[in-house]
């Protein structure tokens, strides 16, 4: 998985990977002016404290499905 703009590129096959790392590779300007874009916003999305709150509400959903 490759984070890239505002999202992921994902790959299921070498193949795929090469191509993607390809063309990441090729546009390099482009890639470094979308992560100083975005990288705040991947940061914020992703942060220890908001994974956890995540995964905090699953499990507390999961044990009010076992009430």
């Amino acid at each position: 998985m490759v984070w890239y703009k505002q999202g992921v590129y994902t790959y299921s096959t070498y193949v795929e990977l090469e191509n993607t790392a390809k063309y990441l590779l090729s546009n390099l300007d482009e890639v470094r002016a979308s992560l100083r874009e975005y990288s705040h916003s991947f940061r914020e999305a992703f942060s220890w404290d908001c994974l956890a709150e995540k995964y905090k509400n699953i499990l507390e959903a999961i044990v009010q499905t076992f009430r």
